[in-house]
C-alpha cells in the first residue's frame, strides 16, 4: 500500500504543479522531476501534435539542452515513435529500430546525445478522443521501463493533457494577442512615416518581434508592372543586389501568387538577381529557410516581403500567417507611400525635363548643346550609351553627331547610319520607338551590339514636322530590360523639350560655317593673289637674272676656249690647269643658269618641248660619253644596261640628255670616289622606263616626296658639304611630266639612291 500511496501523492502533486499556473513552461521543470520519482527518466520532453498535417512539435523539454530555434519547430510525424503512440492510443516503449528513426529524425540539429539513450517510453496525450501531444520519457539504460511505468505514464498523460492543452491555447492566446498589438503600432507608425525608408524600417523591427530571421527585403512593383524592384534590405549582403535594382521577374502576378502559399527549407529555385546577371540558387547563397507573403491591395501586387536564414527549419506556419498580417497591414500604407513618392518624382521629373530646356537655349553651340542635352538626361534616365543622330531630307541620311559612353562602330560622330544600323528602326513618321531587347531583333550589328553588352535601347525623335523628325535621341544600356513606359515618355518629353534649341544651334552653326567660309574665300583669293605677285616676280626674277648671266658666261666660256686652244709654249703647265679650272666652273654655272631659267619659263607656263621621233637607244649611247665626263672628276664609273629592243619615242632629245644629266651628276655628287652609276631601261606598260642607281649616301623617308621641289636641300651634314642649288631634281620632275611621264625615287640612307621615270610616246619606226 505504501508504494500505491506514494505513486498518488506524486501525481496529486504533479495534477497541483500543472495547475498552478497557466504558463505552463514555468511549471515543466519541476513538473518532469517529479515525474523522474515515478518513472526512471534522463530525459523528458513535451510535444505538440497535428495529426492533420503530419507533424510534431517539441514544446518543453527536461535533462537536456535545446536551442529555442527547435521549439515549436514542426518535424515530419511519419514513421517516428510518436506516430506509434498515437495510433496505438496507449503509451509505448519503443523498439530499437523506432529508437533509431527517432534519432535520424532529430540527428540533423545535434542538440543532444540521442544515440545514448537506450529506453525510450513514449505516452501519447489525448483530450476528448483527438491527440494533442506526446510525453518523452528516457533513460540511457536498457529495459528501464515496465508495465507499470506504462501504466503511470497513462495516468501521467491522462492528468496533464486538460492542463497542457490550456496552457497551448494560452500561450496561442497571449501570442495573438501580442502580434495584434504589434499590428496596431505598426498601423500608427506606417501612418506617421515620413516617407518608405521609414515605413520598410517599422515592418522589419515588428516582423523582428515574432520571427528570428538573418535577412529581410522588400521588392515592390514598378509603375508599368512588368518588372520588379528592390526597394529595402536588411542582413547579409546578396552580390549585385542593392536598393533600386532591377530585378529579374517579368510575371510578378503568377509569382507572388506561387508565394500565398510559400514556406520553405528546401534550397531550390533562384534568388531575386539583377536583370542580366547570372542566376544563383538559394544554395550559392547558403539560405537553407526562407518564407515570403505578397502585398495585396484592392488594386492588385505592391510588393512583397521576404525573409531568409541560413539555418534549416527556422520558420514555422505561424511565421507565415504573421508575415501576411504585416504584409496586408503594410500593403496600403505602402502604396500610398508609392504614389506620394512617385508624385513627388514625377514633379522632379518635370522640373529636370524644364531645367534641360533652359539650359540647352542658353548656348548656341551645337556640341555643347548636345552635352547638356546628355547631362540632363543622366539624371532621368539609366544609360551606357547616348547619340544623337540628324536626318538630311535632302539625303535621306541618318548621320550620328554625338554620343557618350560606349563606342560603336559604325555609329560614330560623323557615320551614315541609315543603312548600317539596321537595329535602328527609324520611325520617320515621328512616334517614339522602343526595343527593350536589341538582340531580338535580327542586324547586322546584332552580334557586336551582343559583344558591347548593349541589350536594351530606347529612342525619341526631335521636331516632329511635315516632313518627319529632324532626328533621334537614344539611349542604350547593357541591362536587359532596363527601359518601360515611364522612360520612353521622359526621353520623349526631353526630345521634344529640347529640339528648338537644337535646330536653333543648327542654325546657327550653319550661319557660322557659311561666314567662314566666306572668310577663308576672302583669305584665300588675297593669299593667291600674293602668291601670284610672288611667282610672277620670282619667274621675271629668275628669267632677267639667267638672260643678265648668260652673256657675259657665254664670253667667259669662249675665252677660256681660246686660251685652251693657244698652245705655242706661251702658257705654262700650271696656267692650263687653271684655265681648265675656269672652263668646268663655266659649265656648272652655265648649267645652273639654264635651271633657273627652265624655272622660271615652267612657273610662267613658258616651257615647252620640241618634239621629233628618235631611236631611244641612240640618245642612251650618245649620253653615254657625256656621263662619262661627269663621272669621271671622281674616277666613278658609268655603267649602261639597256635591254630595250630598237624602240622609237617621240620626244624632246635634248630635255632627255638634260634629264640624264643631271640624274647622273646628282647621283655622282652624293656618291663615294670609285663608286658605280648604274643606267638601265625597260619597256613597263608600253612606256619606256629609265633607271638611275647609285650607292651614295641616300635619303632619309621623310624627304622623298620633297627633294622634288625647287631649292629643296635635306638638312644633314653629308648633303650640306656638297655643292648645289637644289634646282635638278625639280627640273627632271617638270620635264619628265612635260613629256606626259612620271617620277619617283626609292633610296636607304647609307645604301644609295634609286630613281625611276617613265616616258610614254612610243611610236613605230619612221620610213626613211
Amino acid at each position: 500500500m505504501t508504494n500505491v500511496s506514494n505513486e498518488a501523492v506524486a501525481l496529486a502533486e504533479i495534477g497541483r504543479l500543472i495547475t498552478s499556473s497557466p504558463e505552463f513552461g514555468e511549471v515543466f521543470d519541476a513538473t518532469a522531476e517529479r515525474i523522474s520519482t515515478l518513472i526512471p527518466a534522463d530525459t523528458i520532453s513535451l510535444s505538440s501534435v497535428d495529426v492533420e498535417n503530419g507533424t510534431y512539435s517539441t514544446l518543453f523539454r527536461w535533462g537536456f539542452e535545446l536551442s529555442s530555434r527547435s521549439i515549436g519547430m514542426p518535424r515530419d510525424l511519419k514513421g517516428t515513435g510518436a506516430e506509434s503512440a498515437v495510433i496505438a492510443g496507449a503509451p509505448i516503449v519503443l523498439t530499437p529500430d523506432q529508437r533509431l528513426n527517432q534519432q535520424s529524425n532529430w540527428a540533423g540539429d545535434g542538440e543532444y546525445p540521442l544515440s545514448a539513450m537506450r529506453s525510450w517510453l513514449v505516452a501519447p496525450l489525448i483530450l476528448n478522443g483527438v491527440p494533442i501531444g506526446v510525453l518523452h520519457i528516457r533513460k540511457t539504460e536498457e529495459s528501464a521501463y515496465s508495465a507499470e511505468h506504462l501504466a503511470l505514464a497513462q495516468n501521467i498523460s491522462n492528468q496533464i493533457a486538460g492542463p497542457i492543452a490550456l496552457a497551448k491555447l494560452h500561450q496561442d492566446l497571449q501570442r495573438s494577442e501580442s502580434e495584434l498589438s504589434a499590428l496596431a503600432n505598426l498601423a500608427v507608425e506606417l501612418a506617421e512615416a515620413e516617407n518608405a525608408s521609414h515605413m520598410y524600417q517599422s515592418i522589419r523591427n515588428t516582423i523582428a518581434k515574432f520571427i528570428e530571421f538573418e535577412r529581410i527585403s522588400v521588392v515592390t512593383v514598378n509603375s508599368t508592372k512588368n518588372h520588379l524592384v528592390q526597394s529595402y534590405q536588411s542582413g547579409f549582403e546578396v552580390p549585385e543586389i542593392e536598393i533600386g535594382t532591377i530585378l529579374n521577374m517579368h510575371d510578378s502576378q503568377e509569382r507572388f501568387d506561387a508565394w500565398a502559399n510559400e514556406l520553405t527549407e528546401t534550397s531550390d529555385g533562384g534568388e531575386y538577381l539583377p536583370r542580366g546577371k547570372s542566376r544563383l540558387t538559394h544554395a550559392d547563397l547558403g539560405i537553407e529557410s526562407r518564407v515570403r507573403a505578397p502585398m495585396i491591395t484592392s488594386t492588385g501586387y505592391v510588393g512583397a516581403i521576404a525573409l531568409n536564414h541560413r539555418e534549416r527549419s527556422m520558420f514555422l506556419q505561424r511565421d507565415q500567417n504573421f508575415l501576411r498580417r504585416v504584409a496586408s497591414q503594410a500593403a496600403s500604407a505602402l502604396e500610398k507611400s508609392i504614389l506620394i513618392e512617385r508624385a513627388e518624382k514625377e514633379a522632379r521629373v518635370q522640373e529636370s525635363i524644364a531645367r534641360i530646356g533652359r539650359t540647352v537655349s542658353e548656348d548656341l553651340t551645337l556640341v555643347n548643346v548636345y552635352q547638356r542635352v546628355a547631362d540632363g538626361i543622366k539624371e532621368l534616365v539609366p544609360f551606357d550609351r547616348l547619340s544623337i543622330s540628324i536626318f538630311d531630307v535632302e539625303t535621306q541620311e541618318m548621320t550620328t553627331e554625338f554620343f557618350v559612353g560606349t563606342a560603336v562602330p559604325g555609329a560614330m560622330p560623323g557615320d551614315n547610319i541609315t543603312d548600317s544600323d539596321k537595329t535602328v528602326n527609324w520611325d520617320l513618321s515621328g512616334d517614339n520607338f522602343e526595343n527593350k531587347d536589341s538582340t531580338s531583333t535580327e542586324s547586322v550589328f546584332e552580334s557586336l551590339l551582343k559583344d558591347l553588352g548593349l541589350v536594351s535601347w530606347i529612342q525619341a525623335p526631335f521636331g516632329v514636322q511635315s516632313t518627319g523628325p529632324i532626328g533621334f535621341l537614344s539611349v542604350r544600356s547593357k541591362t536587359e530590360n532596363q527601359y518601360d513606359d515611364y522612360d520612353i515618355k521622359i526621353l520623349r518629353q526631353v526630345a521634344l523639350q529640347v529640339t528648338p534649341a537644337i535646330q536653333n544651334a543648327k542654325l546657327f552653326t550653319q550661319s557660322q560655317t557659311l561666314v567662314e567660309q566666306r572668310h577663308r574665300a576672302s583669305i584665300l583669293d588675297d593669299e593667291n593673289r600674293e602668291l601670284q605677285r610672288v611667282a610672277d616676280a620670282r619667274s621675271q626674277f629668275l628669267s632677267t637674272v639667267s638672260h643678265e648671266l648668260r652673256t657675259p658666261l657665254t664670253a667667259i666660256s669662249a675665252f677660256s676656249d681660246i686660251l685652251s686652244h693657244n698652245r705655242p709654249g706661251n702658257l705654262e703647265e700650271r696656267q692650263m690647269s687653271h684655265i681648265d679650272a675656269i672652263r668646268r666652273s663655266t659649265t656648272v654655272l652655265t648649267s645652273l643658269v639654264d635651271d633657273l631659267l627652265d624655272v622660271s619659263r615652267a612657273d610662267s607656263g613658258q616651257l615647252s618641248l620640241d618634239k621629233e621621233p628618235y631611236d631611244f637607244q641612240k640618245i642612251i649611247t650618245e649620253f653615254s660619253g657625256v656621263g662619262d665626263s661627269i663621272t669621271s672628276q671622281k674616277n666613278q664609273r658609268l655603267k649602261i644596261r639597256n635591254f630595250i629592243d630598237p624602240v622609237w619615242i617621240n620626244a624632246d632629245k635634248s630635255r632627255i640628255n638634260q634629264i640624264l644629266n643631271n640624274l647622273v651628276s646628282n647621283a655622282s655628287k652624293y656618291s663615294n670616289n670609285d663608286s658605280e652609276i648604274l643606267i638601265s631601261s625597260s619597256i613597263n606598260s608600253g612606256r619606256i622606263e629609265i633607271v638611275v642607281e647609285d650607292n651614295g649616301i641616300g635619303v632619309e623617308e621623310r624627304n622623298l616626296e620633297r627633294v622634288f621641289i625647287p631649292f629643296f636641300r635635306a638638312e644633314n651634314p653629308d648633303t650640306q658639304i656638297q655643292q648645289g642649288s637644289g634646282l635638278g631634281l625639280s627640273v627632271v620632275k617638270t620635264l619628265v611630266e612635260l613629256h606626259g611621264g612620271a617620277v619617283e625615287m626609292e633610296s636607304v640612307v647609307g645604301t644609295g639612291t634609286t630613281v625611276r621615270f617613265w616616258i610614254p610616246g612610243i611610236i613605230d619606226q619612221p620610213a626613211l
